[in-house]
């Protein structure tokens, strides 16, 4: 007999089974807001200052051609095969994912301090798990940064209850967003497929295009 695990995992995953959360400032004015030295926020800072000497309409207006744009139509197209997807995720919103085969969330892990940043503030690692329901069962995906020390902090509540995926390392917001579209598609076309997978798959394809 299969455990949970090995269940969760190769059972077929279709997208109204995903949950997509996306955390980070989509519109300018939050964007300006959260560049304001009296914000708690730390992503906007640090997106800044990576391009520090230019202002802040320079900073912005490639931060909406480089992320909002291809987040929006990310969103929107996972959206259309089934993913319920939260544009503004908050810690609040976790209290929702019980239910979900996937949850994946796109906030700014803040590793090295335990915490992550969503759309309404800066949590530690405990506050985080402390709102997921005790009922979930679930692969965590956050593999968009570093997130290791937060996702310790989730194992060790739910044990192998909740699956997590994370990076010690960070990969670019336009390419996670890629991977996660087309691991949805596939497996909004292929109703045998699982979710990790579909995930794997795609990194493959990905990985093979970069060598052409």
């Amino acid at each position: 007999m299969q455990n949970f695990v090995e269940e969760l995992c190769f059972r077929p995953t279709p997208p109204n089974k995903c949950l997509f959360g996306f955390g980070l400032p989509l519109e300018k004015d939050v964007f300006f807001k959260e560049l304001q030295t009296d914000s708690e926020k730390d992503f906007a800072k640090s997106y800044r200052k990576h391009r520090s000497g230019f202002n802040e309409n320079f900073v912005w207006n490639e931060y909406e051609n480089n992320i909002c744009k291809i987040t929006y139509e990310v969103m929107n197209r996972v959206k259309r095969l089934g993913v319920h997807v939260v544009s503004s995720f908050t810690l609040n919103d976790l209290k929702n994912i019980s239910g979900f085969d996937v949850v994946t969330i796109v906030g700014h892990w803040l590793d090295d301090k335990q915490k992550a940043e969503f759309s309404d503030g800066i949590y530690s690692a405990k506050e985080i798990t402390s709102v997921i329901p005790s009922n979930t069962e679930c692969m965590f995906d956050s593999m968009i940064c570093n997130s290791i020390n937060v996702m310790n902090e989730i194992k060790k509540r739910f044990g192998n209850k909740i699956i997590c995926f994370a990076n010690m390392n960070t990969i670019t917001l336009q390419v996670f967003l890629r991977i996660y579209e087309q691991t949805i598609e596939k497996l909004a076309k292929n109703k045998n497929l699982n979710y990790l997978d579909s995930m794997v798959l795609t990194k493959k394809e990905f990985i093979n295009n970069l060598k052409k």
